[in-house]
């Protein structure tokens, strides 16, 4: 990384709308800062995912400056001013009492003092504040050296940082792996002790942090973070015989690693030494679509590479799974072979015939047949019922042997013989 700390560049990159707030904030006799990963990202010339407002405002006046506005965390001092289509996040400077329930803190104080509020944030590198107006950066932590060395450090005392946050300690892995940074080892050290905090964390919390961890270039440096710090038994507790398991766990990475940044590509590839994967992507509280996809590709893969995969075998698999879980599969089974030093090439070979297939848009599924049930009752007399679907399957079957075969006359034909043979 190499931090671009001019004040003019950054007030250049910062949207227009961001910009009107801080200075509306200003004409009101209010100080606004950028905080967060924000600041962060832009200090390491990335372009920032959402933009956050620190300011000396407290609530009630946040929202009688700004006419749109949602309370949406206003006990904790957080508002959302709409400005246009943007919704900005806009969080009066605060102190905070004790993390009861390791979350959130049981009280908040409103402050005026920017530094006290960063004394509150996990890492230096997200302590960071930056003055829109005046163009002042206040880094009390030392995390623009932090950004440029690399290194992630906890703000003051690591073990009281993550005692305030269970969750925390996957920041850590996440942030180690996204950002590409190594952990200081007093922060590191901490980490073991407090991984038990992650008990009182919610499953969709942990599951966004692995998620984000699992789709950056290299997820196996946060996994490992993960295990090293023994947050595996507390985040995937299925997956702890795996972690203590030198040879497993070495597997596991590589496989892993060797996967597209494809979210149920690279979960499929991380459960895949579970014998039954099942009740752990159910306990991830994924969206259906994606929680059906891991499932069938944890069931299918690795692929049988024993018996040639021909053409027709590779339209029944597309058939079956469909197209793109298909070549999902064949890329996993492609890293599982990768990751126990096999030859991958059977697996590259079925998953270039694969998308030659999905290019040369071969019929897969009955939807593509060249005729429907209509056709089967009007041209052959079939009466509707479970027979028309049946005759469907058996032409579909028909047709992935032999695809030069989908067209209304022969289909037809084929079915005549069929009906044919039922008399």
């Amino acid at each position: 990384m190499k931090p671009d700390e001019t004040p003019e560049t950054l007030r250049l990159t910062v949207p227009r709308t961001v910009l009107d707030i801080a200075e509306i904030l200003a004409e009101a006799g209010e100080t606004a800062y950028l905080v967060g990963g924000s600041v962060r990202d832009l200090l390491a010339g990335e372009e920032p995912s959402d933009w956050d407002i620190a300011t000396t405002a407290q609530p009630k006046k946040v929202m009688e400056i700004f006419r749109r506005v949602i309370p949406t965390g206003i006990d904790h001092g957080t508002v959302t001013v709409l400005m246009g289509d943007e919704h900005v996040e806009v969080t009066t400077l605060r102190g905070e009492g004790a993390y009861a329930d390791g979350r959130r803190p049981d009280s908040v104080v409103f402050l005026d003092d920017i530094e006290a509020d960063l004394a509150r944030r996990d890492f230096t590198v997200n302590a960071i504040a930056w003055e829109p107006i005046s163009r002042a950066i206040h880094d009390p932590f030392g995390g623009r050296a932090d950004l440029r060395a690399g290194v992630l450090r906890a703000v003051g005392d690591p073990a009281e940082r993550f005692s305030e946050d269970g969750l925390r300690v996957m920041r850590a892995a996440r942030f180690a792996t996204t950002l590409g940074m190594d952990i200081d080892r007093a922060t590191a050290d901490a980490i073991p002790s407090a991984a038990k905090g992650l008990s009182r964390v919610s499953a969709e919390r942990k599951r966004d942090e692995l998620l984000k961890m699992l789709m950056s270039p290299i997820p196996s440096k946060g996994l490992s973070v993960m295990r090293e710090g023994e947050l595996v038994r507390h985040a995937l507790p299925q997956l702890a015989p795996v972690s203590r398991d030198d040879a497993a766990w070495e597997r596991l990475r590589v496989r892993v690693d060797r996967t597209r940044a494809v979210v149920a590509l690279r979960l499929a590839a991380l459960l895949a030494d579970l014998d039954d994967a099942g009740p752990t992507i159910d306990g991830l509280k994924l969206d259906r679509k994606t929680a059906r996809l891991v499932k069938s590709l944890a069931a299918a893969t690795p692929l049988d590479l024993t018996s040639p995969w021909t053409p027709p075998r590779a339209r029944e698999l597309m058939s079956r799974l469909g197209p793109e879980t298909a070549l999902d599969a064949a890329e996993l089974t492609r890293a599982h072979l990768e990751a126990g030093s096999e030859d991958p090439a059977e697996a590259k070979a079925l998953g270039d015939l694969i998308q030659s297939t999905i290019d040369a848009g071969v019929p897969l599924g009955i939807g593509d047949l060249a005729i429907g049930g209509k056709d089967l009752m009007s041209d052959l007399g079939l009466s509707p019922g479970p027979r028309i679907g049946d005759m469907l399957e058996g032409l579909l079957a028909r047709v992935l042997q032999s695809p030069g075969e989908n067209s209304r006359e022969r289909l037809l034909e084929i079915a005549a013989d069929l009906i044919g043979d039922d008399s």
